[in-house]
């Protein structure tokens, strides 16, 4: 008697990613299009009187650039907070002034 064995399903996914474009055929491709090439990188290389990017110099002290977008971020954290307790301010004298406009207007008669 012959018997069949089952192979059992695995959890093991295959990887669905596709090759990219090999350079050579991105820069014919650039070349032949007449495309820039100004958006895909970043400017690494400079002029000599403009001296070498903080974000590309070996001897930069990395602490302290990141300090300095940290007090960046925060102090545009601060302006949005501020901005918003300007607008609820405004808002509560706005409903203020309309419920101080209803009960002047209006007359109580006791009787």
């Amino acid at each position: 008697m012959i018997r069949f064995v089952n192979k059992s399903r695995t959890r093991l996914s295959v990887n669905g990613s596709v090759e990219g474009e090999p350079l050579q055929m991105k820069i014919a491709r650039k070349l032949a299009n007449k495309e820039g090439f100004d958006a895909d990188v970043d400017l690494i290389y400079t002029e000599k009187k403009d001296g070498v990017s903080a974000g590309h110099n070996i001897k930069t002290d990395r602490f302290e650039v990141a300090l300095d977008g940290l007090g960046k971020i925060e102090k545009s954290r601060v302006a949005k907070r501020d901005a918003k307790a300007k607008m609820k301010v405004v808002k509560e004298e706005e409903v203020a002034k309309e419920n101080l406009g209803g009960v002047e207007g209006k007359e109580e008669v006791v009787g």
